[in-house]
């Protein structure tokens, strides 16, 4: 008997395609993201107040994970990697407002457009990809027709799920019997 594709298993199939598919580029665009905020934290802070930083336990002090700043004229709030803080309250910044601005000739700047243009080009081609491939499977109204035209597909496709609960079986002359008897009552 041939499994329906429904409108739920066509947009789990495509997510998990595109999980696969762009994983190891959204893991390089977070990290190029993870070394422009070290270096916009080891330029802001410097070397010795990074050096008491790094010295201090964990907890002692706030600290947060995210910086704002004004690179190459855009506001940005980049993401510190998991093994760096920044202290909460650094002069007059309180992570409502820019920590800095690096002007388009800086080399934060360049690192920058290095980083903004790898994340343009990672989200369009994700949107692309997503639509060809959300038109390639609602194309197919089976799964074992997509199988058939896209075999590597199958381990996309998401395993029925049985939580163990057997529908009852209830015979139609058991509840018509039933009926009858509460008419009586």
């Amino acid at each position: 008997m041939a499994t329906k594709l429904n409108k739920d298993m066509r947009e789990k199939i495509v997510k998990a395609a595109m999980a696969e598919t762009f994983a190891k580029r959204k893991e390089n665009v977070t990290t190029m993201e993870h070394e422009l905020a070290g270096a916009v934290r080891r330029t802001v802070l410097g070397t010795k107040t990074l050096e008491l930083l790094d010295a201090l336990p964990d907890g002692i002090a706030p600290t947060r994970n995210k910086l704002s700043v004004k690179i190459a004229g855009s506001y940005q709030d980049l993401k510190l990697g998991s093994d760096e803080r920044f202290p909460d309250r650094v002069a007059n910044y309180s992570g409502t407002t820019c920590l800095d601005v690096f002007d388009g000739g800086h080399p934060l700047a360049e690192q920058y457009e290095a980083f903004m243009a790898e994340t343009t080009k990672l989200k369009t081609d994700m949107k692309s990809i997503e639509a060809r491939l959300m038109a390639l499977v609602s194309s197919y109204s089976t799964v074992e027709r997509l199988i058939e035209a896209w075999p590597d597909g199958e381990k996309f496709i998401p395993k029925p799920q049985n939580l163990g609960l057997a529908a009852p079986v209830v015979l139609v002359s058991d509840v018509l019997a039933e009926m009858e008897a509460a008419k009586v009552a």
